[in-house]
């Protein structure tokens, strides 16, 4: 589990997009000693196929929020989500918590393992995995980064339809399914090849292993139940077992979820079909999404120039002689003020126009055109 980001740009320029959002909007553990035993007939890619289900159009479904968290961490934010969103928060450090963990270690891997084994026999329909944060990069940057806004939206027919879902739609600064993950070539980390064989020993290591980040996902009951429980309690006994760097394998596991859920080595679903039918925000072609990801890059790059800007002026603050700094002081400080309007006018630019996505995606029709799945009168949101 990783720290919140700290990408503030996103986050106070978003902030009124929140309200707005929220206005238009409203709404014990078992097995710990099992056998860790590697010759099982089980194997993802090589046996099994995964089937999806058909949800009902006008259904409103409940969705499942499982929090990995730890005690000084704040989720005082799930008194916002609606009344359909049932909330299991694992606090992995304390014991006595209504959800806890056998053991304290791999953060957000052991509590997820740890529900889908302890719920195995009453899954809810649509579960949610998430950590703590509000506020975290590791959310989709155009639902501002905010985890409530994020379940709310989140559509549970796309969740049935697909069987898994990276909650994170794709990098702006990328726009491309990132292949920097390669086991066999012991990138980034030469640890990577070893953990794959000791996780899946059927399995032939991938020369790539990829989908967007972040360890946030959704599944569906259906999906969830064609992986045998026995495979959860396998997996692990071998975050118990494991005495391999824990913050190497807590990334890896970022790029596992889909593996194990998909049976697919890369899995990057188009970054503006996640967005219109995943959250319903609507872009009227793949240009606009296009031109958006690049003003918020734009914003980003102009941010950090301004707080360098900030940082050089105060610096100057030991500089003796007066007049020289104060005229740079000064030339730096209407930089910035150009600086500033510049990034106010793309931010004005790209909630406008996500505004105008977000009443488009309210169309169930739209959100099925950009999905290319057939949709017909009075199918509803299916």
């Amino acid at each position: 589990m990783q720290s919140p980001n700290t990408r503030w740009p996103i986050f106070l320029l978003g902030a009124t997009l929140i309200s707005l959002i929220i206005i238009l909007f409203p709404h014990s553990t078992t097995d710990r000693g099992a056998s860790n035993n590697v010759e099982r007939a089980w194997n993802p890619s090589a046996r099994r196929t995964y089937t999806t289900s058909i949800p009902e159009p006008h259904r409103v479904y409940r969705k499942a929020l499982i929090i990995a968290s730890v005690q000084k961490e704040d989720t005082n934010w799930t008194s916002t989500l609606p009344d359909n969103v049932d909330v299991h928060r694992y606090i992995n450090d304390n014991p006595q918590a209504e959800f806890t963990v056998p053991m304290n270690k791999g953060n957000e891997v052991m509590a997820y393992l740890t529900y889908l084994i302890d719920h195995y026999d009453r899954l809810p329909e649509v579960m949610v995995f998430v950590h703590a944060h509000e506020f975290t990069h590791h959310n989709p940057w155009l639902l501002a980064e905010h985890t409530p806004t994020m379940v709310r939206r989140l559509s549970p027919h796309r969740v049935i339809r697909e069987g898994y879902m990276n909650l994170h739609c794709g990098s702006w600064d990328e726009g491309t399914c990132p292949a920097t993950i390669r086991p066999t070539e012991g990138r980034p980390w030469r640890e990577f090849q070893d953990i794959w064989e000791s996780l899946f020993p059927n399995d032939p290591v991938p020369e790539v292993l990829a989908q967007h980040c972040c360890g946030q996902f959704a599944i569906s009951r259906h999906r969830a139940l064609q992986v045998p429980r026995e495979e959860f309690i396998r997996l692990r006994q071998w975050m118990f077992d494991t005495k391999m760097n824990l913050g190497i394998t807590g990334q890896f596991w970022e790029y596992l979820w889909h593996f194990i859920f998909t049976g697919k080595n890369i899995y990057c679903p188009d970054q503006h079909v996640c967005y219109c039918d995943g959250f319903g925000i609507c872009f009227e072609d793949d240009a606009e999404f296009n031109r958006v990801n690049n003003l918020l890059l734009g914003v980003d790059k102009l941010y950090a120039e301004v707080k360098l800007s900030r940082e050089q002026v105060r610096a100057m603050e030991d500089i003796e002689d007066t007049e020289p700094r104060e005229q740079v002081a000064d030339s730096a400080l209407a930089r910035q003020d150009r600086m500033t309007a510049v990034m106010q006018d793309m931010s004005a630019d790209v909630w406008s126009t996500v505004a105008k996505a977000r009443s488009r995606g309210r169309d169930p029709r739209i959100r099925a055109e950009r999905s290319k799945r057939r949709w017909e009168e009075g199918d509803g949101f299916n």
